[in-house]
């Protein structure tokens, strides 16, 4: 979904949200992601190992 209805939605419905964007290649080299499986398992669940980390922090956990 785009940014800017999202936050309007969250913002309706008195929502704090934030959005988290990833890139799993490099342009310069290419447009296709060569990697194995695992390596891609692991760099999608980056994102929410970083997020969680901050909840946890802002949180006191």
């Amino acid at each position: 979904m785009n940014r800017a209805p999202k936050e309007f939605i969250d913002s309706l419905l008195f929502v704090s949200a934030a959005i988290v964007c990833v890139t799993l290649l490099n342009r310069m080299k290419g447009d296709q992601v060569i990697i194995e499986h695992d390596q891609y398992i692991e760099f999608e669940e980056r994102p929410f190992r970083l997020v969680t980390a901050l909840i946890r922090k802002q949180l006191g956990y």
